[in-house]
């Protein structure tokens, strides 16, 4: 039985590739993909050649192809995108991906909003937006503006993210007393309020 590992660093995240059986030019790919090795994106559109698949709500997914050569692109809303070339002469056999993904959505973006001095606080709504009486009183007063994403929401792992960076911004300008003023509908908000 032969072996072959193979980590490739791409801008979606970390994919491990662990080749086990020879099959002369087959393709059998079986992954998870997720936030972390515990959150996994549900819904991601798995691209195969000319067929596409999406991930189960486990962050699963499992494709079978005959050619020599298989193109697979990755996307989900909020991340970004994984396109890469496979080889059956370099793999030769069952293929198990493991993706750790980037959230385009996170600490980093956060930071930069501070220094640009352009702050959101993120919420994951439904169809329409929620607004809620007064609430421009409270970006005002403490300088950010509300953001709800609706129902093409990104993971809420993405979203915390972010958030505890403008929580913590929050925190070091005006205390704690803004936590009791701001929408309780954002996301993360009581996991920080534990910290």
């Amino acid at each position: 039985m032969k072996k072959i590992l193979i980590i490739l660093v791409c801008q979606f995240g970390i994919l491990t590739i662990n080749s086990q059986e020879i099959i002369e030019h087959r393709f059998i790919l079986n992954g998870i993909i997720g936030v972390t090795n515990i959150v996994p994106i549900q819904d991601a559109v798995i691209e195969i050649n000319d067929e596409v698949k999406f991930t189960n709500k486990l962050g699963e997914f499992s494709v079978k192809s005959d050619l020599k050569e298989i193109r697979i692109k990755i996307n989900h809303l909020g991340f970004s995108t994984i396109d890469t070339i496979f080889n059956a002469n370099n793999l030769n056999g069952l293929t198990e991906l493991n993706i750790i993904a980037n959230c385009l959505v996170n600490r980093e973006l956060a930071l930069s909003d501070i220094r640009e001095n352009k702050l959101r606080l993120l919420l994951i709504g439904g169809v329409a937006p929620t607004i809620v009486i007064g609430q421009e009183l409270i970006e005002n007063k403490y300088n950010f503006n509300y953001y709800d994403f609706g129902c093409n929401a990104i993971t809420e792992e993405c979203v915390k993210e972010y958030n505890f960076e403008i929580f913590k911004y929050l925190d070091h300008n005006y205390g704690n007393v803004w936590r009791n003023s701001i929408r309780k509908d954002v996301i993360g908000l009581n996991d920080y309020k534990k910290y």
